[in-house]
């Protein structure tokens, strides 16, 4: 095998691999992979604390409304993610009753736009 050939073999390898990459994270996230460090500082605290400054700077009721919304959801997500991760149980239940508490806030933010 020629030399250009093996590079269009690994180009092409490469970019089967690229396609994947979404899901792979996913999948990884989803089923507790990373753990719990990562899931809830990464995945959780620092996406959570990006959409409280953009909400806090936000001036339109619509807005806020939307980033209730979307903390609401990804709080929720993110609350499944932790209970997949095999952690300290101390810790996974901090972790757990932090993004709950999350949730039950954003949950009560939606609903005054309501009431």
């Amino acid at each position: 095998m020629s030399f250009i050939n093996k590079l269009k073999e690994n180009q092409k390898k490469n970019e089967e691999a690229g396609r994947n990459d979404l899901n792979t994270v996913r999948n990884k996230l989803l089923s507790g992979d990373y753990g719990l460090t990562v899931t809830f500082w990464l995945w959780w605290f620092l996406p959570t604390v990006l959409l409280s400054v953009m909400e806090y700077f936000s001036e339109s009721t619509g807005t806020i409304l939307r980033i209730d919304v979307g903390m609401l959801i990804w709080s929720g997500l993110m609350f499944v993610c932790v209970m997949r991760t095999t952690a300290n149980k101390l810790w996974k239940i901090l972790a757990l009753l932090v993004i709950g508490l999350d949730c039950l806030l954003s949950l009560i933010s939606v609903a005054t736009f309501f009431l």
